[in-house]
């Protein structure tokens, strides 16, 4: 990580690709709080979505 910090100051690595690489990191870390219950909210899946026409929700 530090490397490639190093290399970003020096001009030699694109910023977007050290976002990435971070955003990456980031999300690979998460992990659900096992505090917490997950309930289920509907007991099937969901097959339809019905969009409003005025609104386009």
């Amino acid at each position: 990580m530090l490397s490639f910090l190093s290399s970003r100051q020096a001009g030699l690595e694109d910023p977007l690709r050290f976002r990435r690489a971070e955003s990456t990191r980031r999300i690979l870390s998460l992990e659900l709080n096992k505090d917490r219950d997950v309930e289920r909210i509907h007991s099937s899946g969901v097959n339809t979505l019905d969009v409003e026409p005025i609104e386009g929700r």
